[in-house]
């Protein structure tokens, strides 16, 4: 059965993973799609810390399990993201850009 996806996602607890890479390639784009912002042709770098950890936040309030901290960078690299010096190439969190947004 293919679930149904609305915003905010809400896992189905009648879905089964049986491991993290199932788990992780169905629920990182949704993530993405929701909590990010990837803008083509702009160098935009946003901070691992801060992208994993907004992630597992994400889980937990969609009622997701959460998957390693391996195989979140193994989706960000599958997803051809740029993983340098704790900076993720062309991913960033929304939430930092309405902060900088209302700096101004």
């Amino acid at each position: 059965m293919t679930p149904t996806i609305t915003k905010p996602y809400r896992y189905r607890y009648s879905e089964t993973f049986r491991n993290d890479e199932i788990h992780a390639r169905f629920h990182f784009p949704i993530w993405v799609a929701e909590r990010c912002i990837h803008r083509e042709g702009f160098d935009d770098w946003g901070g691992l810390p801060a992208m994993t950890r907004d992630f597992h936040q994400w889980c937990e309030q969609a009622g997701v399990p959460p998957i390693t901290d391996e195989w979140f960078l193994r989706m960000l690299k599958a997803h051809g993201y740029e993983i340098q010096l704790g900076m993720v190439g062309g991913l960033f969190l929304a939430a930092d850009a309405w902060a900088l947004e209302k700096r101004r």
